[in-house]
C-alpha cells in the first residue's frame, strides 16, 4: 500500500473538515476537499514535467502547507522524496530532480523544477487511476538527513517501514495520543518523526497545525481547538514562554510531547505554563522510536528520556562492545526490526555505525533496573570539541532557550569563544559568564555573549553551525 492513500479516504469521507493549517502563511487553511484537489493538480504538473515513478526528488518549499501537498503528490506517484529547509546545503546523494520555490545553484540534481502556488489550481476532477502508484512494502518512499552530524548522512525508509512506524506511534506518544485529532507540529518534515506525525494525523482524518511563529500559532491553538503539540525541547520552551502573552490559548491542550529528554526544572516550566500532560522520549538518529514516558516519572533522574519501548533492544556497552551492568554509563546500541540497516549510499558511515546487527547512534547513557534510559548529562554523545562542551554547559542555564558557540579572532588575532544565546526572558551577560565560569575552565568561558532571536537551522532541524559566523557579524553591526 502506498503510505499516502489513507489520506484520500479521509478526503472522501470528510471533505469540509480542516486538514492543514499554518497561521500567517499564504495558504493558511486547507480543507480535505481542497487538499485532494490541490494534490491532484500538483500530480498533473509533476507528470507533465516528466518526473517518473521511482525517481528521487528533493523538495525545497518554504510554505509548510504547499510543502506537504507536494510531498504527498510525489509520494502518490511513486517518487522518492527528501525535504530540506529554506537554505539547503548540497544533497549528500544523487537526486534526479529538485522541486523548489526558487533557484539553488548548489543543489546536486539533474534539474530544478520551479513550483508556485498556481500548481494547486486547475481541473476539478480526480487524478486518473492509471497514474496512482501501487507501492510494494519494500519500495523506497522517503529519505531523511540524519540529525546532528557535521558530515551529512541520510537514511532511507520504505513504504512498509513508514506504515509500521505509524502504527507504533501510539506506544511512543502515550495513551492520550490516539484521542488528539488536532495536532500542532513544530518539527521539520525533514526529520522522520515530523514526517510521521504529519502522515499519522492525516491518516486519522485529523487537523495538522504547522508552527512557524510561536505567537501566531499560539493565537490559533484555541481557535482551531488544538489538543496536542509535538516539538523539540527548545521549541516547547518557546511555546511556554509565549503562552504568557496569550493566556487561555492552550485551554484545549490534552497532551504535549518532547522528542528529547529535558531537565526536571524545564519539564516543570513547560507543565506549569503549557500543559500538565508532558511526555518525553528518545528518537535515535536513524529515526527509531526507542523510549518514552510521562515527564514526571523521571523527576529523580536528570537526563531521563523514557522507558525502552516493546520490541526495541537497547544495550549499554563499553568501547570494546562488552555489555555493561545496570546503572553504568557507556555507549548505546540499538536493535529493532523497525530500524534501518545502513546509512543511505554511504558505505563508510555504515561500517562505523551499523555493526553485527546493531545500530550505534553515538549517544551515551545508562539503563536503570526497570529499563529506563538516562542519557549522559541529559544530552547526546559526550562533547568531542571545546565548542560542544561549552554549548552543553550553557544550554542548561534556566534562562537559555538555545545557544551556539563559535571561535572568532579578537583584535590581537587570537581566537576566543563567543556565545550566541536565545534568552528565555531577560539577557544577563554577567550571570551567564558567572555560570560558565563555575563549570568550565577559564580558557573555555566565552569572551562574549550575544543575544539573538533564533539560531539558523539546517535541513534536519538542527543548528546550522556554518551560518553562525554570519549571524555573529550581523549582530555586531
Amino acid at each position: 500500500m502506498n503510505v499516502v492513500e489513507p489520506i484520500f479516504a479521509q478526503c472522501r469521507n470528510k471533505p469540509s473538515e480542516l486538514a492543514l493549517c499554518a497561521p500567517g502563511t499564504e495558504f493558511n487553511l486547507v480543507s480535505y476537499a481542497r487538499l485532494q484537489r490541490g494534490v491532484d493538480n500538483i500530480c498533473r504538473r509533476i507528470i507533465t514535467a516528466g518526473i517518473a515513478p521511482r525517481s528521487r526528488a528533493g523538495v525545497v518549499i518554504e510554505d509548510p502547507i504547499f510543502h506537504v501537498m507536494i510531498v504527498i503528490a510525489l509520494t502518490r506517484l511513486g517518487i522518492i522524496t527528501v525535504s530540506a529547509g529554506s537554505r539547503p546545503r548540497e544533497w549528500p546523494f544523487k537526486l534526479d530532480v529538485t522541486i523548489a520555490d526558487r533557484q539553488f545553484e548548489s543543489l546536486a540534481s539533474k534539474s530544478i523544477v520551479l513550483a508556485d502556488a498556481g500548481w494547486i489550481e486547475g481541473e476539478d476532477r480526480p487524478l486518473a487511476n492509471k497514474y496512482l502508484y501501487r507501492a510494494a512494502p519494500d519500495d523506497l518512499c522517503r529519505i531523511f538527513i540524519a540529525p546532528g552530524n557535521d558530515r551529512q548522512m541520510a537514511i532511507a525508509m520504505t513504504h512498509g517501514m513508514v506504515a509500521t512506524r505509524l502504527d507504533r506511534q501510539k506506544l511512543f506518544f502515550g495513551p492520550r495520543a490516539p484521542f488528539c485529532d488536532r495536532s500542532c507540529l513544530d518539527l521539520p518534515l525533514a526529520r522522520p518523526i515530523g514526517f510521521q506525525v504529519m502522515l499519522g494525523t492525516l491518516w486519522r482524518g485529523g487537523a495538522l497545525v504547522m508552527s512557524g511563529d510561536q505567537h501566531r500559532t499560539l493565537a490559533g491553538l484555541a481557535v482551531y481547538k488544538v489538543t496536542n503539540i509535538v516539538a523539540a525541547p527548545q521549541n516547547l520552551l518557546k511555546f511556554a514562554d509565549a503562552m504568557q502573552d496569550h493566556p487561555g490559548c492552550g485551554s484545549a491542550l490534552a497532551a504535549v510531547f518532547s522528542v528529547r529528554g529535558m531537565s526536571q526544572e524545564l519539564c516543570d516550566w513547560v507543565r506549569a505554563r503549557l500543559c500538565s500532560n508532558l511526555t518525553v522520549g528518545y528518537v535515535a538518529p536513524d529515526g527509531t522510536m526507542v523510549a518514552s514516558m510521562p515527564a514526571q516519572f523521571g523527576s529523580a533522574d536528570p537526563g531521563a528520556t523514557g522507558y525502552v519501548l516493546p520490541d526495541v533492544i537497547l544495550q549499554v556497552v563499553d568501547d570494546n562492545d562488552h555489555a555493561l551492568p545496570v546503572g553504568q554509563n557507556g555507549n548505546l546500541r540499538i536493535r529493532s526490526e523497525y530500524g534501518v540497516q545502513e546509512y543511505f549510499e554511504d558505505a563508510e558511515a555504515t561500517r562505523h555505525a551499523f555493526r553485527n546487527g546493531w545500530f550505534y547512534p553515538g549517544d551515551r547513557g545508562r539503563l536503570t533496573a526497570d529499563n529506563m534510559l538516562i542519557l549522559s548529562d541529559g544530552e547526546a554523545a559526550e562533547p568531542a570539541t571545546d565548542v560542544e562542551r561549552i554549548e552543553q554547559i550553557l544550554s542548561k542555564h534556566t534562562n537559555v532557550v538555545q545557544c551556539g558557540v563559535l571561535a572568532v579572532a579578537n583584535e590581537f588575532n587570537a581566537e576566543e569563544f563567543c556565545a550566541l544565546v536565545v534568552p528565555r526572558s531577560y539577557f544577563d551577560v554577567e550571570a551567564l559568564r558567572s555560570y560558565c565560569g563555575a563549570r568550565l575552565p577559564a580558557g573555555l568561558v566565552p569572551a562574549r555573549f550575544v543575544a539573538v532571536s533564533d539560531l539558523p537551522r539546517g535541513a534536519d532541524g538542527g543548528m546550522d553551525r556554518a551560518k553562525l559566523p554570519e549571524l555573529f557579524k550581523s549582530q555586531l553591526n
